[in-house]
């Protein structure tokens, strides 16, 4: 793996700033008095990198499941600031008590390391699930990829990175092999075209980006982190989430209609009513009603994969 700091890259904007401190409150509220449950095995704390802040992961299985399992790979959000498997324990066992082995990593993030090091992280959690396969009872042929806002975003640009050479010349640091193509996607309330968002903010997003670049934007920089601007006609089944109050709503809008005119099976969903908004990520509240719904939706849409 490349070190891809650069320099500037240690400074953090005051948007960073409020996104991890709001993501953090937010986060303790969701899962105040959460349990862990008793029926999901755990592995913990796996390197699957050389860095041992961040290249760990968890894996969950159903306790007493034998032989392999469906795997869903999930590639938690935080705005590329914030968050790492810890955070994501109570969503991703709840999947695992469906019958999935999860896989539960963290990934380095800015402003430290800049971008691709979690794209090239990502890369490097799908190399491990591959590589171990057969250690850990994983059915990579039914290997499915998780990811929610930043996590979204880095989900469908490590899929195109592997479909695109033209996209891939762009991150040598990640390696590309037909093994490491998903079977299909879950996106939840993602971010796909940074280009566009650039370009409706301007300055007002600049300092953020510097962050995440570690250096000023430019429009070829932008373009890198806009993976719905190289979407291929050969793109796995994606199942595309937003609600009607997450802030990047029109993203989930935009990758929808790519996917559309590139042929790409896509089931798109909207959650949440008038009167009862859903708010960005809201399917990680397991408390939440809805959010219940939306996984439900989303592991059916799993299901039908697999017997393809």
């Amino acid at each position: 793996m490349r070190n891809v700091n650069r320099k500037g890259g240690l400074a953090m904007s005051l948007t960073s700033h409020i996104v991890r401190t709001l993501f953090t409150i937010g986060d303790l509220k969701r899962d105040l008095g959460w349990v862990p449950p008793t029926n999901v095995e755990v592995v913990e704390n796996v390197a699957y990198g050389l860095c041992d802040k961040w290249h760990l992961l968890d894996l969950y299985r159903p306790k007493d499941a034998e032989g392999k399992l469906p795997v869903l790979l999930n590639i938690h959000g935080g705005a590329w600031v914030y968050g790492d498997k810890k955070v994501y324990a109570p969503y991703c066992m709840y999947l695992a008590t469906q019958g999935f082995a999860v896989v539960n990593a963290s990934y380095r993030l800015a402003p430290k390391h800049t971008f691709p090091a979690p794209l090239e992280d990502v890369g490097a959690m799908v190399e491990w699930t591959v590589n171990h396969a057969e250690e850990y009872g994983l059915d990579v042929s039914n290997l499915f990829f998780v990811g929610d806002s930043a996590g979204a975003h880095l989900a469908t640009a490590y899929t195109a990175v592997q479909l695109n050479e033209a996209y891939a010349n762009s991150f040598p640091g990640v390696k590309v092999d037909e093994r490491y193509i998903p079977k299909g996607l879950l996106l939840n309330c993602g971010v796909f075209d940074m280009e566009v968002e650039w370009k409706k903010q301007g300055r007002a997003l600049t300092p953020f980006l510097t962050d995440l670049l570690g250096e000023k934007p430019t429009v070829e920089t932008v373009k890198q982190m806009s993976p719905a601007q190289y979407i291929t006609s050969d793109f796995p089944p994606v199942h595309l989430t937003t609600s009607n109050g997450d802030f990047l709503r029109k993203h989930s809008l935009r990758l929808k209609e790519v996917l559309e005119k590139k042929g790409v099976e896509v089931v798109f969903k909207e959650y949440g009513e008038k009167k009862k908004p859903q708010g960005h990520v809201f399917h990680l509240n397991l408390k939440n009603k809805v959010g219940q719904e939306c996984n439900k939706d989303q592991l059916q849409f799993v299901k039908q994969m697999m017997k393809k």
